[in-house]
């Protein structure tokens, strides 16, 4: 009996956040391959005749992973980790940020204070740093400092990929990434104190939709 109830403790032990990660990488790069396949002969092309170094962009392909290989190995057109932007529309460009940061919420990574990574979690400007420095958008390290930088816009007008504010008058104490702002109201992926990176419409919370500020950044400048 005591064998028994031992293996099953053995079949009940959670994954850890290094496995959550290599998964996680799998499963964007199968989504990338199925976008951009269909073009990378186009790209490739484009490489060869006019070669762009300061125009590109990245799509979410990592070599660690062992399942990323196997993909890329086995896909019959080759797909580079970056593709030149001119390939890609700017709302396809906005939407794989916003997609990316979205594919977080499921995996249960905690608010950690001050933190930015996938092992010790994250604080929301960490998050949304992160997020966006996987893309090469580079920013700063606060939400305060974040509000100051891209292209101030009404938040009525922020589309996936931009940021948006919440704080108590000329404050500023949280950011989070919009992921679509429409009829159905303004939803978003941020890192919260007490549920972690979560997806959530913010038109529809009582907590969030006071502090939210009138402005939103543009920090993708597109």
């Amino acid at each position: 009996m005591e064998s028994k109830n031992n293996s099953k403790e053995r079949c009940c032990i959670q994954p850890t956040n290094r496995v959550k990660q290599i998964f996680l990488q799998s499963l964007l790069t199968i989504l990338s391959l199925n976008i951009y396949a269909a073009e990378a002969a186009t790209i490739q092309q484009n490489h060869t005749t006019s070669e762009n170094t300061t125009n590109l962009f990245p799509i979410p392909i990592k070599s660690a992973s062992l399942f990323m290989s196997l993909a890329i190995n086995n896909t019959p057109t080759i797909v580079t980790e970056r593709v030149l932007a001119s390939s890609v529309s700017s709302a396809e460009r906005r939407q794989h940020v916003a997609w990316f940061a979205e594919s977080h919420t499921e995996w249960g990574f905690k608010y950690n204070y001050g933190n930015a990574s996938l092992d010790d979690g994250f604080d929301c400007s960490g998050f949304v740093r992160y997020v966006l420095n996987y893309f090469d958008i580079k920013t700063s390290r606060s939400s305060t400092e974040q509000f100051k930088e891209g292209i101030r816009i009404p938040v009525e007008s922020a589309r996936a990929g931009d940021l948006v504010f919440f704080g108590s008058k000329n404050n500023v104490s949280h950011v989070a990434m919009v992921v679509s702002n429409d009829e159905k109201g303004l939803v978003v992926v941020h890192s919260t104190n007490t549920r972690g990176v979560v997806k959530e419409n913010i038109t529809e919370s009582s907590y969030w939709r006071p502090k939210l500020k009138d402005k939103a950044v543009n920090i993708i400048g597109l």
